[in-house]
């Protein structure tokens, strides 16, 4: 009577269009040529076939073979089953659900073919899974979810990246790399951070939700610890004069965050200066949010069970992005917890207060912003240490529209600029400093000829000096030492 699994065998190898392979007949131990389906031979000794020593089938190893066709139904009734290997080759249409049966199956590789339609849930009941290979076929929805043990980045793989062939690409949340159409893979771990124009892909979105509230509430923190600060100085020290004190407190924000930058009106009082500068803000993430050039360096090759990472960007690459954002972010980071600072004194109105503070955060949360992005930008497209250089010049580029903003507004309406940037308040102000520096030196000035002429006198008395009218020389002097104060 024929075996169970002989006879699973043989309705793999019809289904498979098996006298279509490229080979079908192995030498055996003995010289002996034995071909699928030989009736006078174990099918132990089958092409690609592998048994243990109960002669039950361990391994079904037809990679590369031409198999074409689809995959029997029947794979299910060999048991014993711990490799299935049919990569690289053309088979057709749905992936049996019989494989979820297979307990002791530890390598299913359907890699390269032409698989259709959802995996099957039944794959999720595979226990002793080590490897699992789906890239490069046309499955679509969602992978189940499937324990991979002793999981490595190459040990789960599917077509989950983007471009896809599918409007909704495959969802997979357990893989550990997602290729695309173009066979191109990238580590899907770092998806997390990475946003996809595909629908469904919402990771991004919640992860900038969660991050803008963790910042604003340290920014919350920071401005708690400085106005313990500021009571504790008050406490301890004379008071200071108010009035000059909030004005150098209000011209030093505006120099912070930018006489010439659109950020400069979210000190002002007009609500539209704040909607403009709040629309910015909005347009400068989503330009630098726009990560479509991604670029997978992966690739799995057919005949490999590891995937090879092709780019050559290293840690010089990012060692001189660090230095570059450094010397272009460091002081707007600064600056921005100065003003957070400023924000916790006492002596500011409530409506100052809530200016500074939303001032400082914006101005800290851009620049960090714009270094996050800037790495994750250069992690996504960059693949050697010239391109991670000019990636950051655009993307600092890009942070300029507030700049680029602001002189266009100034160029349209220039003294509606001035008024809601308080530039013309800062200017009289620079103006009344000057007049005020120049009535104390003129001042100085008069003080010193008389201290001359003080001295002068008392030269005359005390005989050490001749009269005025026998030492012209002296008022000669006095006069040079007058001009030159």
């Amino acid at each position: 009577m024929c075996p169970v699994e002989r006879s699973a065998l043989k309705r793999i190898y019809d289904a498979a269009k098996g006298r279509e392979w490229t080979e079908d007949t192995k030498v055996d131990s003995d010289g002996i040529a034995v071909a699928w389906l030989d009736e006078y031979k174990s099918h132990c000794k089958w092409l690609g076939v592998s048994c243990d020593t109960s002669g039950h089938v361990i391994g079904l190893n037809l990679m590369n073979n031409a198999l074409s066709g689809k995959l029997s139904e029947s794979i299910g009734k060999l048991a014993f089953l711990e490799v299935l290997d049919v990569r690289d080759n053309n088979l057709k249409g749905y992936i049996p659900s019989q494989i979820g049966s297979l307990s002791n199956l530890r390598d299913l590789l359907l890699s390269y073919n032409g698989f259709i339609g959802e995996a099957p849930g039944e794959l999720g009941e595979l226990q002793n899974l080590e490897r699992v290979h789906l890239h490069s076929n046309r499955i679509v929805g969602r992978i189940p979810p499937i324990k991979v043990l002793n999981a490595t980045e190459f040990s789960f793989i599917s077509d989950c990246g983007v471009p896809s062939a599918f409007n909704d690409p495959l969802q997979c949340d357990f893989c550990g790399m997602c290729c695309n159409l173009d066979e191109d893979c990238f580590p899907a771990k770092e998806k997390l951070f990475l946003r996809f124009k595909v629908r469904g892909a919402d990771n991004y979105s919640e992860f900038l939700w969660v991050a803008t509230l963790i910042f604003i509430g340290v920014c919350y923190l920071l401005w708690c610890l400085f106005y313990l600060i500021d009571r504790h100085k008050k406490c301890n020290t004379v008071s200071e004069r108010r009035v000059s004190s909030v004005v150098r407190d209000e011209k030093y924000a505006l120099e912070t965050v930018g006489i010439e930058s659109v950020y400069s009106f979210l000190l002002a009082e007009s609500k539209l200066a704040w909607l403009i500068a709040l629309g910015t803000i909005v347009l400068q993430v989503c330009v630098s949010d726009d990560l479509s050039d991604f670029i997978y360096t992966w690739k799995c090759p057919r005949d490999s069970l590891d995937c090879d990472d092709w780019g050559d960007l290293d840690s010089t690459g990012w060692a001189v992005f660090v230095l570059l954002m450094v010397a272009f972010l460091l002081k707007d980071l600064i600056n921005g917890i100065k003003m957070i600072a400023y924000s916790a004194k006492e002596r500011h109105t409530l409506r100052t207060k809530l200016r500074f503070f939303v001032g400082g955060v914006v101005l800290s949360m851009i620049t960090i912003y714009i270094f996050w992005v800037s790495a994750i930008y250069n992690h996504a497209i960059a693949t050697s240490n010239t391109e991670i250089i000019i990636n950051s010049v655009a993307i600092l580029f890009i942070m300029e529209i507030d700049e680029c903003f602001y002189a266009l507004i100034d160029g349209i309406n220039k003294s509606w600029v001035d008024r809601v940037s308080g530039r013309d308040e800062h200017e009289q102000e620079n103006d009344t400093e000057l007049e005020r520096l120049k009535l104390e030196v003129n001042e100085l000035k008069g003080q010193v000829l008389e201290q001359l002429l003080i001295i002068h006198q008392l030269l005359e008395h005390s005989g050490i000096a001749q009269p005025q009218g026998e030492a012209p020389h002296v008022k000669d002097n006095s006069n040079k030492l007058s001009e030159c104060y």
